[in-house]
């Protein structure tokens, strides 16, 4: 995979006087796989975000910064028209992410986070049909967090209009679902309407804030000792609030309905909220036997080990990158990353189901699967380890070459497990792999998966020699090898 770095636009170039003091962009790019746009400054910046509509655009400010070049422009897709970065006035930088005209993002889905004062991500929803959000695009205030996950610039969400619940409403079970993608609510049986909430980003304290009217917690009642960690809940004043804290991944972005009147389900867009998310294909089954629908038990708040099913079987989603429009990384040879993945994938998924492990994959064949789909169809088959393949590629360093293998939260014992794995066996095999660590990051497919996930990067395609192996049919099937005796490794150790 490949992050392509934004290109020099024919904008005109607004000439400025700058304060000597005035931090400068050194560098910014925007993440096609990730959704993500990154940029770095020499000093620490406090960036301010906020949506508008017509059209709907994401319009992120970077105060006292200069920019020291032309207006930059990049033409994008996918729902999202341009991201323009600019000098707007004597001391201020401006980044404009203009959505196409039938579609926008809510802004309480985009997170704004520092790795360092100076080092910033925009991670950005899916954009959605316009239509889908009511008879208006959503605008308003973006937060803004540090490297330590506080408040830096926001504003006070637009106010809501409050509808009140039935008098003094007891809430008697509140807790995160076991699959940590939402926050079950849940009132007492006489209560005959609908639980009314309020919901928005509570600037104090940079958590996620659900509160419902006129209501009480039931006495007695305790959150659960694992729920604590993320969720606080008390009394203020007639009404009761939640506070969700934006930790392992969790963010929770709507709400909605669900069960009957007494529940109410706080889940996250990116975490499966199915109204929303299209799910054009469902994931292919490896011709093995694997669990049915009606036997998939749902995924347990587990911090390490997998769990298995109750027919006592892991389920293993096995995710080969890129496809149909998207091929990957290209080498210089003309050789497509989707080329290299899918026939590994393949010989992995064959591996695992002759050694009885149910399989399935989220494509098998050479056709696109967004993302969150991609995260989708492992949620829904209820799988327990996802493993995602592809080739790496770096531009004008063809001397980097090596596996490289990615987890994040929960996934790391997995990584360094099937890490392990491949190096062993390739270089057992006579061929020389170089080992490039085992490494963290926010790939989407990682960040939203609440099961343990990893990503391979087989080896660089950008690589002469790295290339002419990933070509051959007999290294791709060691590397195959390698990759099952990892995930098999891992479901030995921890069954």
């Amino acid at each position: 995979m490949r992050s392509n770095w934004l290109l020099p636009s024919v904008f005109s170039f607004l000439m400025v006087s700058l304060p000597a003091t005035a931090a400068e962009i050194l560098s910014w790019q925007f993440n096609a796989t990730e959704n993500r746009i990154d940029f770095t400054t020499n000093t620490a910046v406090k960036p301010e975000a906020q949506m508008l509509a017509n059209p709907s655009r994401l319009i992120v400010d970077l105060p006292e910064t200069r920019l020291n070049q032309p207006t930059s422009s990049q033409i994008l897709s996918n729902g999202i028209k341009s991201l323009r970065v600019g000098q707007f006035d004597i001391d201020r930088t401006r980044m404009v992410l203009e959505l196409d005209p039938e579609y926008t993002i809510d802004p309480q889905q985009v997170l704004i986070q520092a790795s360092s004062s100076k080092q910033w991500s925009i991670q950005l929803p899916t954009p959605q049909p316009i239509k889908s959000f009511g008879r208006s695009a959503p605008v308003g205030a973006v937060a803004v967090f540090n490297e330590n996950g506080q408040v830096v610039v926001a504003q006070p969400n637009r106010p809501k209009t409050i509808v009140r619940n039935t008098a003094n409403t007891s809430v008697n079970y509140i807790a995160l679902d076991p699959t940590r993608t939402g926050i079950l609510v849940q009132a007492d049986r006489q209560s005959r309407t609908q639980l009314q909430y309020l919901s928005g980003l509570d600037i104090r304290s940079g958590s996620y804030r659900i509160t419902i009217p006129n209501a009480r917690l039931a006495p007695g009642y305790q959150v659960p000792s694992e729920s604590q960690r993320y969720l606080t809940v008390s009394a203020q004043g007639d009404d009761l609030a939640i506070l969700v804290r934006r930790a392992d991944g969790v963010k929770v972005d709507i709400v909605r309905q669900y069960l009957d009147n007494r529940w109410v389900y706080l889940q996250p867009l990116s975490g499966g909220a199915t109204t929303r998310i299209a799910v054009n294909r469902p994931p292919v089954d490896v011709p093995i036997d694997v669990p049915k629908a009606s036997d998939r038990p749902a995924p347990k708040q587990d911090t390490s080990p997998p769990v298995r099913p109750n027919n006592g079987r892991v389920l293993v989603m096995l995710d080969p990158g890129h496809g149909g429009k998207d091929p990957g990384a290209i080498s210089p040879g003309g050789l497509r990353e989707v080329d290299v993945i899918l026939p590994v994938a393949k010989r992995v998924a064959e591996i695992l189901a002759k050694q009885g492990i149910a399989v399935k994959m989220t494509r098998n064949s050479d056709y696109f699967v967004g993302l969150d789909e991609r995260v989708m169809m492992s949620r829904e088959a209820g799988a327990t380890l996802f493993v995602s393949i592809h080739a790496n590629a770096i531009d004008n360093r063809p001397d980097v070459n090596g596996l490289e293998l990615y987890h994040y939260n929960i996934g790391q014992s997995f990584a360094e497990t099937v890490y392990s794995a491949i190096l062993d066996y390739v270089n057992k095999n006579g061929f020389f792999l170089n080992g490039r660590r085992v490494r963290s990051a926010r790939f989407l497919v990682l960040r939203k998966s609440s099961i343990p996930a990893i990503l391979v990067e087989t080896g660089y395609l950008t690589n002469e020699a790295e290339s002419a192996r990933l070509r051959r049919d007999d290294y791709q099937k060691v590397m195959a090898e390698g990759i099952a005796k990892g995930i098999i490794q891992y479901i030995k150790d921890r069954n």
